[in-house]
């Protein structure tokens, strides 16, 4: 039921015939790559716990016994992408988007929207008045995930960053911690595409 719900927020952006790009910038912000902000290590102003709807229960325990792997997350410059932030947190950090699309919502209530940056794209879902991070998409190979891997990088260089844990169907391997999880699209056995996601539960 989870798949397929992504599925359908995914499918929504992405088959309409236009989309509308919602940005009033003029051209010079095309060539202009994300400035990230230096931050504490807290992402500014970034508590998610209080903002973001499902945050507050993951990898928020004291517990011993709880894995306290670090969820997976995006490293752009001093900033990171938090899965499940809500979307004004990175906005702010990363800069003006060049680009922003929108679409109804296939399966919440109100818009599901694309913010595009030079190296990808940031995929939200709406909640209320509010915009939260479910998909990163990496758009080139000009960026890294945390752990090091790019589009180019090989299939055995994708298995020693993340190791043998993983989920695969058809070319597709996924590595899941909690609620997060990062896919790797692999053909003759190169990575071609990079995704990072958020597991939301309603």
């Amino acid at each position: 039921m989870e798949i397929m719900k992504r599925f359908l927020i995914l499918s929504c952006i992405l088959i309409l015939p236009v989309l509308v790009a919602c940005n009033d910038s003029d051209d010079s912000t095309s060539d202009v790559s994300p400035t990230p902000v230096v931050t504490d290590g807290t992402n500014g102003n970034n508590d998610s716990n209080t903002d973001n709807p499902n945050n507050g229960d993951i990898n928020n325990t004291d517990d011993p016994n709880v894995d306290d792997t670090p969820l997976f997350s995006l490293a752009v410059g001093d900033f990171v992408i938090e899965m499940n932030m809500n979307v004004e947190y990175a906005l702010a950090a990363l800069g003006e988007p060049l680009g922003v699309f929108e679409a109804p919502s296939c399966a919440f209530d109100g818009v599901d929207r694309i913010f595009q940056y030079q190296n990808f794209q940031l995929l939200t879902y709406p909640v209320g008045d509010d915009d939260f991070i479910h998909t990163i998409s990496f758009r080139n190979d000009l960026i890294r995930t945390t752990e090091g891997i790019r589009i180019g990088n090989s299939l055995n260089d994708m298995l020693e960053a993340y190791g043998d844990d993983y989920e695969y169907d058809l070319s597709l391997y996924r590595f899941v911690r909690e609620r997060t999880f990062i896919e790797f699209l692999i053909e003759n056995d190169i990575v071609v595409q990079i995704i990072y996601g958020y597991t939301i539960n309603n």
